[in-house]
């Protein structure tokens, strides 16, 4: 499965992603730079499970550990 997290871009009235990942799991958890916006949105870019099922979506402001990971190779252990 392929998915964007897109948000609403009030400056060019877009959505833009601002997390792609491959996987999502129970209790799978996002780490998202905080923005103000009017919208978000879960987008299925492609599954291989054929039709995809989706029961809950959250977003909420964190106090997460800091993940300091640019090129996401430690990302994929630790919320993938």
């Amino acid at each position: 499965t392929r998915y964007q997290i897109q948000y609403a871009d009030p400056a060019i009235t877009a959505w833009k992603s601002c997390f792609k990942g491959m996987n999502i799991g129970n209790g799978f958890i996002a780490p998202i730079v905080t923005r103000q916006t009017g919208g978000l949105r879960l987008r299925i870019m492609a599954s291989d499970k054929g039709r995809t099922a989706i029961r809950e979506v959250e977003a909420y402001f964190g106090t997460g550990r800091t993940l300091n990971d640019p090129d996401g190779v430690a990302a994929t252990r630790v919320i993938g």
